[in-house]
């Protein structure tokens, strides 16, 4: 959905979608990274500590590189786990381990036009081309599906068509149990592990709605509705004549990412309100649509830059991974953030104790080093005088110089160690890795911007 020639997108056979296929591509990565393992131990039995650490450190970025190679193969909710495990590996795995399951997110194979046409028979009847011309090769690949660019015979009107990959939706509960396995290899289950039980329901519950695409058109048509006045976004139009639970219609829109360098190049004003705009969406979808869009990354976004300089238009694609919260989950995170504005130490606890990440029972040092790490997390709402000194200028919040991810990283290993990575509950995790791809694309903006300031503006919208 960009100007420019899409890349050149690799092509795979066919997916493994099939209980025995995955069965069998699942069985030979566990027993060749049991052997692995097994063996490191052997050679390494009397290496010194630090010796060892190194030589593990290597050997999981190569089992992480093996397992990523696999995953793309098998897709689905494999596939998605992947990306899933770089948000939740950012702070406690190998830089090398991260970066391979971080490309994921980039995966650019699909299948080829002869099983797409396949595809389109079944599910749209096969006189579809009576009234689509389909382009044959696919413009983007992901997880679960691909998008094929369509133009409408009678209209001549441009559409991206998504297009599950057969027999995904047949294979997550067993692609679940996989994944256990999977994160339990890379150490991310403490010795409780009844929270990993519930994170994997709800990514279970994640995939199955992500995967039901006429929920997605909904959900498209409401933020269409819900935006189709705000000259700050641009929402794709749904085509519901063509759409159904495996395939989804909407218009084609055009735009360039926000990493794009005519993005990079313009005013400071207008990044900053393009930041400013990013954070005044992601307020409402908490707190006035309550359907949050937690698959934040710079694949969703395009931007459309106004050559009059009056208003650039950001706009929002993928609806598919939405999280709702109960209205106590949310009452919980509004008394969170009005305790940052206000430097209430005792109100941030209780809104961590009702989300459950500090448990009856710990320890004041543990308590102190959530409550750090929000602090961090949430600095630039907070008073310049409170916070890192040279991440301000005045009141107004410099993103560029922030150190806050380097500090925020050095706190969560320090809860780690404490805690023995028991992790976050679901909710708190998937609102978490909103926050932090937010985060990232601002960044990336460079804005400067008095951000106390303009939730203050919206606080009547979060209490």
């Amino acid at each position: 959905m960009t100007d420019k020639k899409a890349k050149k997108i690799k092509k795979i056979k066919r997916i493994r979608s099939g209980f025995f296929g995955r069965g069998v591509s699942l069985s030979k990565m566990a027993l060749g990274s049991g052997a692995r393992l097994a063996g490191h131990k052997l050679r390494h039995a009397f290496s010194d500590e630090t010796a060892r650490d190194q030589e593990f450190e290597k050997l999981l970025a190569m089992q992480a590189e093996r397992i990523v190679s696999e995953l793309g193969h098998l897709k689905g909710t494999l596939m998605k786990v992947g990306q899933l495990i770089a948000v939740l590996g950012e702070n406690q795995l190998p830089p090398r381990v991260v970066d391979a399951f971080k490309s994921l997110q980039a995966d650019s194979s699909s299948l080829p036009w002869k099983q797409v046409r396949k595809i389109l028979n079944r599910r749209m009847g096969v006189d579809w081309p009576d009234k689509l011309i389909v382009e044959e090769e696919a413009f983007a690949a992901a997880s679960i599906g691909q998008v094929h660019r369509a133009t409408i015979k009678e209209t001549g009107e441009q559409i991206c068509l998504k297009i599950q990959y057969p027999g995904v939706e047949k294979a997550i509960s067993s692609d679940i149990k996989a994944l256990r396995s999977i994160l339990k290899m890379f150490k991310f289950v403490g010795s409780d592990e009844s929270r990993l039980d519930e994170i994997l329901r709800e990514v279970q519950l994640m995939m199955r709605r992500e995967m039901d695409y006429l929920q997605e058109a909904a959900t498209t048509q409401r933020f269409y509705d819900f935006l189709q006045n705000d000259q700050a976004f641009k929402v794709p139009r749904v085509y519901h004549e063509f759409c159904s639970k495996k395939i989804l219609a909407t218009q084609y829109l055009s735009g360039v990412s926000f990493q794009h360098e005519t993005v990079q190049e313009l005013s400071l004003d207008r990044r900053n309100a393009m930041a400013e705009n990013l954070l005044r969406i992601t307020w409402a979808e908490i707190f006035e649509l309550n359907d949050l869009q937690t698959d934040t990354h710079f694949g969703n976004y395009l931007v459309q830059i106004d050559p009059d300089g009056e208003q650039d238009r950001i706009i929002l694609l993928d609806f598919g991974a939405m999280r709702k919260f109960s209205k106590d989950f949310r009452k919980a995170t509004a008394m969170m953030i009005n305790a940052c504005l206000d430097w209430n130490e005792t109100s941030l606890e209780q809104g961590l104790r009702w989300h459950r990440v500090i448990l009856p029972g710990d320890s004041e040092e543990i308590i102190k080093a959530y409550l750090e790490s929000v602090w961090i997390c949430m600095e630039m709402v907070r008073a310049p005088e409170d916070t890192e000194a040279d991440n301000w200028e005045g009141d107004i919040y410099v993103f560029e110089k922030s150190t806050l991810l380097e500090r925020n990283h050095r706190a969560n290993i320090e809860i780690i160690k404490m805690t023995n990575f028991r992790g976050a509950p679901g909710e708190y995790i998937f609102l978490g890795r909103k926050l932090a791809g937010l985060y990232g694309i601002i960044c990336n903006l460079k804005p400067r911007i008095n951000l106390r300031k303009l939730i203050e503006v919206h606080q009547q919208n979060i209490t």
